[in-house]
């Protein structure tokens, strides 16, 4: 991080839908501390974190916060480490169900120790130091997987690359290897689970980048990837595909005719592809990457020829390779970008120019730039986050302000349809289910309305609930039904159920039953053919004293007896027992009803003993 005349800023490309607007601005800080320095992240479901360096007056003491997004309103913020701590925020991570991380760096007494804390069951957990006691600890990256496993890399001392794991409840920690010039790093988990740490360090003919897996349990020898390497321009390991991506930018030649390119390498799960040109520029800056959701990936950078004259570009790889360079600003310059995805296959870039905070969104192919904070607010470098059901947003320091604040705005938008939209009819109705929306864009969904085709007949569902029944629909039609999604922006696109009918029930009256001859006899009118089957039971001897069946061929009375079997008779007692009667009649289509009553079996039905 730097504090220049002109320095970096970060915010938001996004592959997003129409609708989608910047909500207004929130706002942490007091009169007593600085907000400074966010850093954000999502997990899977929706959660956003933001983090920061809250600041006394005077500069001293400090301490990471984190205040949560559960998608409806932000916590109140949360202080990470104690009051009189110096303790500066790096990177925070999220994934999963509310599995986030944070790593920061703790000056406290001297030195740089490496500290991790993780949101651990809906809090923040105390920080646990990883760096060896008196080493110093730099050039931090971490990584999380969506059960919640960290991995942790860093420099200690100059000299050598560690890394740290949480898994199974507890930390681990290990060496990975030596380095002697290195200045970057970087730590991913690929899509099978395997971690990786990438680095540079001097090789043969120069620079280049060094990587190891852990494997087994272990970190595999460093290896070296690809050479030369990054060149100070900016770089980022991400995964493609699942496996992981190198990016990074080059100056060939300084001076008056300034050259650059922007390069990546590919890992195939065995070996690092050649390295792949991207772009040639005359200059380039802050390169970026971020996976989106797809399996591509996509490269941000500012490019130009110098002076104020940058611009934006970004840069996609899918498995045949990688895009032409698009440019991203329509307005003013670019200093510096950001990258971060969100949603099925959106991702967000930003940039921020004299100062001031903008954000680019790519609709339809085309990207529309939007302002997002008043001149001179982007004090600091700004942080983008996002998530995969849709949920995005861009934080900065706000230097306006005094003492300064962390400012934030969500990208928000309708939702997207329900998933797996389903229908099973009955008499005159049917109950419609669903699951809910993939994406959610940035605003809680609060209810879901189901409509019928034809007819218009509808039922609606407050959120969580995702079922309910539309009635009054015409036996015997066809109807489909959709199902919509409601937040606080308006209603989605509609899921659709296949085609059911409604059908009547049919319609049964019991007439009489009688008992005669040891067995029930009881007269019924029916609406239709059917089956008729009745099951009759005795709480006397606590089983099924009598089952029946009877096929109906047409409407009209029909008699069924239902006659006890030989065991039930040598159980029954020789006196009147009430007997429990549920008749079910089912029609060809099996639209089933049933009915249940008392009746009395008077006859005296115990076995004589045969006597000889």
């Amino acid at each position: 991080m730097r504090r220049a005349v002109i320095t970096v800023a970060l915010l938001l490309l996004i592959v997003a839908p129409a609708h989608a607007r910047w909500a207004d601005t929130d706002r942490f800080g007091d009169a007593v501390r600085a907000q400074m320095w966010p850093q954000a992240a999502y997990d899977d479901v929706g959660r956003g974190f933001v983090a920061w360096t809250s600041i006394t007056t005077g500069l001293v003491p400090y301490w990471p916060e984190v205040a949560m997004y559960d998608g409806t309103a932000w916590s109140t913020p949360v202080r990470i480490g104690g009051a009189t701590s110096l303790m500066q925020p790096g990177k925070i991570v999220a994934a999963g169900d509310g599995h986030a991380a944070i790593e920061m760096s703790d000056v406290t007494g001297g030195g740089s120790k490496l500290l991790v804390a993780r949101y651990i069951d809906g809090r923040w957990g105390d920080p646990v130091q990883l760096s060896d006691p008196g080493a110093a600890a730099s050039v931090r990256s971490l990584a999380i997987t969506a059960a919640g496993e960290v991995v942790v890399g860093w420099i200690e001392d100059g000299t050598r690359i560690r890394a740290a794991r949480f898994a199974d409840g507890f930390w681990s920690t290990a060496d990975v290897g030596p380095v002697s010039a290195a200045n970057e790093l970087y730590v991913v988990i690929d899509g099978s689970g395997v971690p990786m740490i990438a680095w540079t360090d001097t090789s043969g003919s120069g620079t280049g980048w060094f990587t190891s897996r852990r494997l087994s349990g272990a970190w595999s020898v460093p290896a070296l990837a690809v050479e030369p390497g990054s060149g100070g321009n900016g770089s980022a390991l991400v995964l493609v595909g699942g496996q992981p991506l190198l990016v990074w930018g080059r100056t060939l030649a300084p001076g008056p005719n300034w050259r650059s390119v922007v390069e990546a390498a590919h890992f195939d799960g065995t070996r690092w592809s050649a390295v792949e040109t991207v772009a040639q520029e005359a200059r380039s800056s802050g390169i970026g990457a971020a996976s989106l959701r797809d399996g591509s990936a996509m490269a941000v950078w500012t490019a130009g020829t110098g002076g104020l004259d940058f611009d934006v570009r970004v840069a996609r790889r899918t498995a045949a390779g990688w895009s032409a360079p698009a440019q991203v600003n329509s307005t003013d310059g670019a200093f510096e970008s950001t990258i971060a995805a969100f949603g099925a296959d959106g991702a967000i870039v930003g940039w921020r120019w004299y100062d001031t905070p903008y954000a680019a969104v790519l609709t339809g192919g085309t990207w529309t730039t939007t302002k997002l904070g008043a001149d001179q607010s982007a004090d600091f470098e700004p942080a983008v986050a996002g998530s995969r059901d849709g949920s995005a947003l861009a934080a900065w320091e706000n230097g306006l302000v005094s003492p300064f604040v962390s400012d934030v705005r969500r990208l928000v938008d309708v939702p997207g349809p329900p998933l797996a939209a389903s229908a099973t009819a009955s008499d005159a109705e049917a109950a419609v289910s669903w699951s809910a929306p993939l994406l959610t864009n940035g605003s809680r969904v609060v209810s879901y309305t189901v409509t019928s085709s034809p007819d218009g007949r509808t039922c609606t569902a407050a959120a969580p609930a995702r079922a309910c029944t539309v009635s009054g629909l015409r036996n015997g039609r066809a109807y489909r039904f959709s199902v919509v999604a409601t937040n606080g922006e308006g209603s989605g696109a509609a899921a659709t159920s296949a085609t059911v009918t409604p059908k009547a029930r049919p319609t049964v009256k019991v007439l009489s039953t009688t008992s005669a001859g040891g067995a029930l006899r009881t007269w019924m009118q029916v609406s239709g053919p059917g089956t008729i089957t009745q099951v009759g039971t005795s709480p006397a001897i606590k089983r099924r004293v009598c089952r029946a069946a009877l096929t109906v061929r047409k409407a009209g009375r029909v008699l069924i007896v239902c006659t006890p079997g030989r065991r039930a008779r040598t159980l029954l007692p020789c006196r009147p027992v009430k007997v429990r009667l549920s008749t079910v009649f089912s029609t060809p289509d099996r639209v089933k009803r049933t009915t249940v009553r008392e009746a009395r079996l008077d006859a005296c039905l115990r076995v004589a003993a045969v006597t000889g």
